[in-house]
């Protein structure tokens, strides 16, 4: 009646090579190694990528947009401007000549 007790090295063993720890130990190396990967791309090629799209869109786009939005307004400011005294301008020649016509007198064909 000598039954050999399993050692407590031999207990450990067996439950190291049963499939489930050692997948699981293959995962978490797995794991950790692709965590590095992920974080240089992130760091080396995201990150510096993004940071250049907001530093040209804050110091390059947005204030030509707002320049050009600026000059637009003048422009416009400026046309309307020009178009009431164009109108007025218009109407005055209209009452001058009026006037001259009716200084002359009928016998004018009002050209």
């Amino acid at each position: 009646m000598s039954e050999k007790k399993p050692s407590v090295l031999e207990g450990f063993k067996a439950f190291l090579m049963r499939g489930n720890v050692v997948d699981l130990a293959v995962a978490v190396v797995i794991g950790a190694a692709f965590t590095n990967i992920v974080n240089s791309v992130v760091k080396g090629i995201i990150n510096p990528l993004v940071g250049t799209i907001a530093v040209v869109y804050f110091l390059m786009v947005l204030p030509m947009s707002k320049y050009l939005a600026r000059m637009e307004a003048r422009r416009k400011a400026k046309e309307g401007t020009h178009e009431i005294i164009e109108v007025t301008e218009l109407e005055v020649l209209k009452e001058i000549r009026d006037a001259l016509v009716a200084q002359r007198g009928s016998g004018h064909d009002g050209r």
